[in-house]
């Protein structure tokens, strides 16, 4: 029996160092075959511009941003350091600093867009490939080697994962960064004042942040400062509430990325018009359109009564929206369809005047719009003030 127990004993040692063998070889061919997948597919993948298109976009957006901040900072400082005295000189040092910041940021989106492909490249060409093959290679080595591998392969792939997430997670941190300057080269300082408006320089621009008060209902905003031109109307500080009317000259090229957002601002003005020799704005009636798309409202004054639209195929959703102290809405003849929340949010809404080409009409085209009735033609009645 002894003899029998100790004959079997080196056919159940071979048996189990085949099964560990197999098992050891399965193993080395995951870690290889997930090598093959990083180096030849995965690495395209990485490598490819396609696959960064939204990164690079917004690279370039702040890029573009970061170059115009500087060329803008740099021309405001020289221009503050040439007037007479030396009450602009902490101005015009202030911006110099703004520019040099400029340059900073400017060139280190330029190096994360390089970055970018050649982290890729590093990760899964390089780093994770190795990593995989010494994973795979450590299956047979000894305990002591085995582990000192093992350790060396998993710090490769996690060296290789970290930095190719490096660029993603800067370009979070560049945002960050940008917000950050932003509070320097947004600063609500005062660069200018003259009897009409006080002046700041914001997103580039020499900007309107305060009108005066004044007891004319109708105000200018000024084209130049002190040889400098007024680019800008993004106030800060509320219109004096007898301002109605609101005249933009040539000079005005942007309201603020979102126009709307004035209406705390300018809560009673009626209207606005706008210079015919302006390259970017149009007014009708009272109402701003952007000359690129001038059948769309972009900016409605807070405070107008009647809106009298341009003729438009379709009235998307919230082409006109929050404003409390509109009553009469006049939709254009060549209008054809009235979508959902066409008009939204406008409580006081009195009178909506639709002429015959209108076909359609949502049930949710006028929501939140209080007691409302829709009259089926055109009206020949203008300036109407109730």
């Amino acid at each position: 029996m002894d003899s029998d127990m100790k004959t079997n004993r080196p056919e159940i040692t071979v048996r189990y160092d085949k099964k560990s063998l197999q098992k050891h070889l399965i193993y080395a061919v995951i870690f290889i075959i997930i090598a093959l997948v990083s180096f030849f597919a995965i690495s395209k993948w990485a490598t490819s511009v396609d696959t960064y298109s939204r990164i690079i976009n917004t690279l370039n957006k702040l890029q573009k941003k970061a170059l115009e901040l500087t060329g803008t900072a740099t021309a405001l400082a020289t221009g503050a350091a040439a007037i007479p005295g030396d009450a602009t000189t902490p101005i015009a040092n202030k911006l110099a600093d703004v520019a040099g910041y400029m340059v900073i940021v400017y060139a280190v989106i330029i190096v994360e867009k390089y970055l970018l492909t050649i982290t890729g490249y590093i990760a899964f060409k390089i780093l994770f490939p190795i990593g995989c093959v010494l994973m795979a290679t450590g299956n047979f080595c000894k305990a002591g080697w085995k582990e000192f591998i093992y350790r060396i392969g998993i710090k490769s792939i996690i060296l290789g994962i970290l930095l190719w997430g490096l660029i993603p997670t800067s370009v979070w941190v560049t945002n960050k960064v940008n917000e950050t300057y932003a509070k320097s080269y947004d600063m609500d300082f005062s660069l200018f004042e003259d009897d009409a408006c006080v002046y700041n320089f914001l997103n580039g621009a020499l900007n309107v942040s305060e009108v005066k008060n004044t007891d004319a209902s109708v105000v200018t905003i000024p084209y130049s400062i002190n040889g400098l031109r007024v680019t800008s109307f993004q106030p800060n500080v509320k219109l004096p509430e007898n301002v109605s009317t609101l005249i933009i000259g040539a000079n005005i090229s942007t309201f603020g990325d979102s126009p709307s957002s004035l209406n705390w601002a300018c809560g009673n003005l009626e209207e606005v018009v706008v210079d015919p020799r302006n390259n970017d704005f149009d007014s009708y009636k009272g109402v701003v359109y952007l000359r690129a798309n001038d059948a769309y409202p972009y900016f409605i004054p807070a405070g107008i009564r009647r809106i009298e639209l341009r003729p438009m195929k379709v009235m998307d959703k919230n082409v006109i929206t929050m404003l409390d102290k509109l009553e009469e809405i006049v939709i254009a003849d060549g209008t054809e369809r009235i979508e959902d929340y066409a008009v939204e949010n406008c409580p006081n809404l009195k009178r909506v005047y639709v002429p015959s080409s209108v076909t359609y009409i949502s049930s949710d085209a006028f929501s939140k719009c209080g007691d409302y009735e829709i009259i089926r033609t055109t009206t020949g009645i203008h300036n109407v003030r109730l």
